[in-house]
């Protein structure tokens, strides 16, 4: 969802907010609203105020950054997981997708021993 106006009409429908809803909680005019939803004469493409995209995502849980610019990840939750995910080249969904009692623990065992060949201490410690 690149364009700036369907990430606007997801938030309000997701909501349920009409303009002037959606105006109060980013704190600014409904004029602007109609802008980003491509309504009226002036078209914006992107929010360029970090406070009114901080403001969208406090209420709505959406991210800011995807939000205004259409980029990351949509929800502000999901930002925070990929954050956290330490491997790139691993698909953090698709590992806790795996089967846990099987699957995972085979993956799990296969880190700690190839950690373990690089002499890497990566085993949590027993407390």
């Amino acid at each position: 969802m690149s364009e700036l106006k369907d990430r606007i009409e997801k938030l309000k429908a997701v909501m349920a907010w009409n303009d002037t809803k959606m105006a109060k909680a980013a704190g600014v005019s409904r004029s602007a609203v109609s802008q980003w939803a491509g309504k009226g004469s002036k078209i914006i493409h992107t929010i360029g105020d970090v406070e009114v995209a901080l403001n969208l995502e406090r209420e709505t849980g959406y991210s800011a950054l995807w939000i205004a610019k259409g980029v990351g990840p949509e929800t502000a939750k999901d930002r925070v997981s990929a954050e956290s995910w330490p491997f790139s080249s691993i698909d953090n969904q698709k590992v806790r997708a795996l089967d846990p009692d099987r699957e995972r623990m085979q993956l799990e065992t296969a880190i700690l021993l190839s950690a373990a060949q690089l002499g890497l201490d990566v085993k949590k410690d027993e407390g």
